[in-house]
């Protein structure tokens, strides 16, 4: 527990590192992704994007995120009419 609380001193400290730098809150991924914070949440709550909760508000982790966005990605050979959104 000791070792814990001095990593995460360490990190404070510092002034960030990539724990805190990762975390994103829901109105930083819908501006990432340029989408609605409602769509953001249509994701979760489908399943296709992971985040977790803090009291009531959700965060998300840049890795996931990053993970998200590929999984979306539409190859050259596909056409957008092939996905079944239109």
């Amino acid at each position: 527990m000791l070792f814990l609380r001095q990593a995460l001193w360490a990190i404070v400290v510092r002034g960030g590192s990539e724990l805190t730098d990762t975390i994103m809150s829901l109105e930083e991924v819908a501006k990432m992704l340029k989408v609605s914070e409602r769509t953001v949440q249509r994701e979760v709550t489908a399943g296709k994007l992971k985040a977790f909760k803090v009291g009531r508000s959700l965060r998300f982790r840049l890795e996931e995120v990053e993970k998200y966005m590929k999984r979306q990605e539409i190859l050259p050979s596909e056409s957008v009419e092939s996905k079944g959104d239109l």
